[in-house]
């Protein structure tokens, strides 16, 4: 029964302290978004994912913030793109 108890935890602790899923990365002219688990978060900071390309899968630690300031010269856009929150990139 320990053995079994001792697996179970050992299964808990390795997946809570996994990186998670993959994600994607999206730019358009209304920002930058990383795609997690088919949602879309605007990135607060993209200049922390500068180096990736539209599209890109990338696996990365985040952050849920509440909202952006947004930079005074990104470009603006007439396009509607639904997003389902905002984050940083750590």
């Amino acid at each position: 029964m320990r053995i079994l108890v001792g697996a179970i935890f050992s299964v808990l602790v390795f997946t809570a302290c996994s990186k998670g899923k993959e994600q994607k990365i999206i730019r358009n002219c209304t920002g930058t978004y990383l795609n997690i688990s088919e949602k879309n978060y605007l990135i607060c900071n993209p200049e922390a994912v500068a180096d990736y390309e539209n599209g890109d899968k990338v696996e990365l630690d985040y952050e849920k913030v509440g909202e952006c300031n947004p930079a005074s010269d990104d470009p603006i856009c007439e396009m509607y793109f639904p997003f389902d929150g905002n984050v940083t990139i750590k």
